[in-house]
């Protein structure tokens, strides 16, 4: 029918086009202009901007050079991206010795070694919820022992040269509980320039760390941190027939890191959820309640996008029977996420078996 490769065509169609969207940039703005063209040919209805302020962070030129233990004074460029809303080095750059630890309990117990040093976290790999805690908290940890900047390996189980990046989030605490105790407490105004380096990078510094090698980085971050941009979320509705009152909200972020396209993350999952709503008009069928469609803005750094429509539509809350939200991937669906009420899970269960 219709549908069929529809939802692929538009997603590579919409990333080809409009390249990286982060935060910030006028190329997200583009983007949200580009993607309401496609809400109006879909022919969905009270099609409106709603504004936000947004997060502005610019990763700017990054570099990381192995200098020892090389024999020959031979230099190692070691691929690395700065992460989300991480505070640059200073205009030199940082040269400094490196410690290598597996996990939190070993930079506890290492802690007196910290000082002056670049700590890099050469964890093992166990899944993006474990190691997405070193990203959002490496940097506290290493300024409150002394450190001068932070390196993780990549979040993946596998990489040529490729590092990932990501946000380091904004909480000015530890507080979790999966990490050690020694850790937790307040961080306000504690941090340091923090980075993602590939994996392969990572187990060679730790193969050269367990030889008893001495290993010395130069690192060079320019990315700055802007105040907040005006931006837009974007709401199309389908209109439901009996109770169109009642709202069943179906979203994702329109927003991307600045170093890809934003293809799994988030323009594919975003035209999956416009799919349910084009097969619906396909079908010639009006669902009971009203289908609203959202993409929200960034997403990626801030959060700012999401909170915004919370806090325009808080007296509406009553009315929504079903939030949707769309982020992990376009992968072959092995469930949901739900986060409701034991009645509201029986009831999704019934209706799903």
């Amino acid at each position: 029918g219709p549908g069929q490769g529809r939802a692929y065509r538009r997603a590579a169609e919409f990333a080809d086009r409009y390249g990286h969207r982060i935060s910030g940039s006028e190329n997200l703005e583009r983007s949200i202009d580009g993607f309401r063209e496609i809400l109006e040919a879909q022919g969905l209805e009270d099609i409106h901007h709603e504004p936000a302020n947004i997060s502005h962070w610019v990763r700017n030129d990054e570099s990381a050079t192995l200098l020892e233990p090389l024999i020959g004074g031979v230099k190692k460029q070691l691929p690395m991206k700065s992460f989300g809303m991480s505070k640059p080095t200073p205009p030199e750059g940082i040269e400094a010795e490196v410690l290598v630890v597996k996990d939190w309990e070993e930079l506890v117990q290492r802690q007196s070694e910290v000082p002056g040093k670049i700590v890099v976290f050469a964890f093992p790999w166990e899944g993006y919820a474990i190691g997405v805690k070193y990203r959002g908290n490496s940097h506290k940890a290493v300024a409150r022992f002394g450190g001068v900047a932070s390196l993780i390996r990549s979040l993946g189980g596998f990489s040529l040269a490729s590092p990932h990046t990501g946000n380091i989030g904004t909480a000015p605490s530890i507080t979790d509980p999966a990490l050690p105790a020694a850790l937790h407490g307040d961080y306000t105004n504690q941090s340091v320039p923090t980075a993602g380096i590939a994996v392969e990078d990572a187990e060679m510094l730790a193969r050269m760390a367990k030889r008893g090698q001495k290993i010395r980085i130069r690192l060079f971050m320019s990315c700055q941190t802007f105040p907040l941009s005006p931006s837009r979320n974007t709401i199309a509705s389908f209109k439901g027939s009996t109770t169109p009152d009642e709202v069943v909200l179906v979203s994702g972020h329109i927003d991307s890191w600045d170093v890809g396209q934003g293809a799994m993350d988030d323009a594919g999952p975003l035209l999956v959820g416009l799919e349910a709503v084009s097969i619906l008009q396909d079908l010639g069928l009006q669902s009971r309640r009203t289908v609203r469609f959202v993409t929200f803005v960034d997403e990626e750094i801030g959060g700012h996008g999401g909170v915004q429509y919370f806090k325009d539509h808080s007296d509406e809350v009553d009315k929504m029977v079903l939030v949707m939200e769309l982020d992990n991937g376009i992968w072959d669906v092995q469930g949901i996420n739900l986060a409701a009420s034991d009645k509201a899970v029986a009831a999704l269960r019934d209706t799903t078996t």
